[in-house]
């Protein structure tokens, strides 16, 4: 699958969020490449762009999940195993502020031990 195949499937809207994924064309230079979405493997994929975020109602939008983490295939040493996905950040403090109007996302991934130093 080539990363403009793999960006159509991805919500982004130019202009209405800086941190919205890009056009993949452009950043492979018409290269494949392919790439696991951990929240999809684990079942964990929910909005982080969420209605309840009082962060998000000048803009009048539904829930969507916009942000995501990205991890090349796993590899025969188990590099790139996803082992787990989960919404950060997605509760507001004790008096009701949260911390972003997006939710972060925290994936646990396996790394080749030769990485690890």
């Amino acid at each position: 699958m080539s990363c403009r195949e793999s960006s159509s499937r991805f919500q982004r809207r130019p202009g209405l969020d800086r941190d919205a994924l890009p056009d993949g064309q452009s950043l492979a230079n018409g290269k494949s490449a392919y790439y696991q979405d951990p929240a999809t493997i684990t079942g964990a994929a929910r909005p982080t762009w969420a209605a309840r975020n009082p962060y998000t109602e000048v803009y009048g939008e539904g829930d969507r999940r916009i942000d995501y983490v990205l991890v090349s295939h796993a590899r025969s040493d188990r590099s790139g195993v996803v082992h787990s996905c989960r919404l950060a950040f997605d509760e507001p403090s004790t008096d009701g502020v949260f911390p972003s109007d997006h939710f972060g996302v925290f994936a646990e991934i396996w790394l080749a031990r030769n990485l690890i130093r």
